[in-house]
């Protein structure tokens, strides 16, 4: 048991080390190289890639789209997107739990909340991506868009964007009252505030000063 714990704290460890451009990589370049080859081996077969042309023609092929596209498509790239959003918040996972460590002890900040709304986070995007692919089986079968569902998920982005903004803000505070060595306030973290909310233009200037402090 105690073994583990401390593996995941070693694999967790690894995003402070990493070089900017790797995680610029691992975060943003890998996912993005990875959908877009699967996107063009499926659009450059079948009859997708003629439907695409008649529909900037006519716009009302928008339906035949949707049925030509393969389901399987659809699921591949939800999975990678939950991989990547996971990867993601394990790297802001580990910002803030680490940068919690260092705070001088006057910072009085509430790791625990950050941790809950981080995973509630986490779980809305990972939700959202399910629903994404949901929504279009049911748009490619021919069904009408469940207008309640969209009213019911509207509200759940708006709050999960507010949670999303303290765990920024956690973080931005954390690394900014370690760097003065006593609690920061907001005006002297909003820059690094918006470097976080910026992802990814932020690691290039963050990551940097992660790797210095946790070397």
């Amino acid at each position: 048991m105690h073994q583990n714990v401390s593996t995941k704290k070693q694999t967790m460890s690894i995003f402070l080390t990493l070089k900017d451009w790797q995680l610029f990589g691992i975060l943003l370049v890998i996912p993005v190289i990875l959908q877009t080859v699967i996107i063009a081996m499926v659009l450059t077969t079948g009859d997708l890639l003629r439907l695409s042309f008649d529909f900037m023609i006519n716009t009302k092929r928008i339906a035949d789209i949707f049925q030509a596209i393969p389901s399987g498509l659809v699921m591949t790239i939800s999975i990678l997107t939950i991989v990547f959003i996971s990867l993601i918040f394990c790297w802001l996972y580990s910002l803030g739990v680490n940068l919690h460590k260092k705070l001088p002890e006057a910072a009085g900040m509430k790791l625990p909340i950050f941790k809950v709304f981080l995973f509630v986070s986490a779980a809305h995007e990972i939700f959202a991506s399910v629903w994404t692919y949901f929504l279009f089986l049911e748009i490619s079968s021919g069904k009408a868009l469940n207008v309640n569902m969209l009213s019911f998920t509207a509200p759940l982005h708006l709050i999960s964007m507010c949670i999303a903004f303290y765990c920024f803000y956690f973080i931005a505070k954390a690394l900014k009252s370690i760097e003065l060595q006593k609690p920061a306030k907001f005006s002297d973290c909003k820059a690094t505030f918006f470097l976080v909310w910026l992802f990814p233009v932020g690691i290039w200037f963050m990551q940097p000063k992660i790797n210095k402090l946790f070397q």
